[in-house]
C-alpha cells in the first residue's frame, strides 16, 4: 500500500477481533520516503490501545500496548533506518515483555506488566484515529500482520526472511 503522508490510510473496521488482551504481535514490512509528521502511523488500534508506528519524528520505529501515560508502555528503537529502503518492523508483548524487532534483530525490550488496554476506536492503517491530526505515514507498507500471541523470536526472523 502507498501512502503519500497527506490524508490517506486504510480503515479496517473497529473489529472486536482486534481488541486484543493478553499477547500480541503486530508485524509489517515497511518503507519511509519521509516522516511528515511525528509519530507517524504504520498500523493503529489508538494511542489508548496498542500501536506500531515511527518513533517520534525519527526514522526509528515504536510499539505501545497502551496509553502513553502508563509506566512502561512501550519499547522504542533507536536505529535510524535510510530512506526509500525496506525494513520488516515487528512489535511483540508476551504480557511481561514489550519488544521491539527490526530486520529480525532485537532492537528494544521493556519489562512491563501494564497490560494491553482496548479503546472504542478503529483500526487504521498509515494514519492514528485518535487525532484530528492522524499522524499520517509517508511510504510505502506491506503485509500488515496481527497476531493474538507473541510470537517468538525464532517466528520473528521466519517472518523477516520470507
Amino acid at each position: 500500500m502507498s501512502f503519500d503522508g497527506n490524508g490517506d490510510y486504510v480503515d479496517c473496521g473497529n473489529n472486536p477481533a482486534f481488541d486484543i488482551t493478553g499477547q500480541i504481535t503486530v508485524s509489517s514490512w515497511v518503507n519511509i520516503r519521509s516522516i511528515p509528521t511525528a509519530w507517524a502511523a504504520i498500523v493503529v488500534k489508538g494511542e489508548h490501545a496498542w500501536r506500531l508506528s515511527a518513533y517520534s519524528s525519527q526514522r526509528s520505529f515504536h510499539f505501545g500496548i497502551c496509553y502513553w501515560e502508563k509506566a512502561n508502555y512501550s519499547a522504542d528503537g533507536q536505529t535510524q533506518v535510510a530512506l526509500n529502503e525496506w525494513h520488516h518492523v515487528c512489535g511483540t508483548y508476551d504480557g511481561a515483555t514489550i519488544n521491539l524487532y527490526l530486520d529480525a534483530a532485537p532492537e528494544a525490550t521493556k519489562a512491563s506488566t501494564s497490560g494491553i488496554d482496548v479503546y472504542n476506536t478503529n483500526l487504521w492503517i498509515g494514519a492514528n484515529s485518535e487525532y484530528a491530526e492522524p499522524r499520517y505515514w509517508d511510504g510505502l507498507i506491506d503485509e500488515v500482520i496481527i497476531y493474538n500471541r507473541a510470537l517468538s523470536q525464532a517466528e520473528v526472523v521466519y517472518l523477516a526472511k520470507k
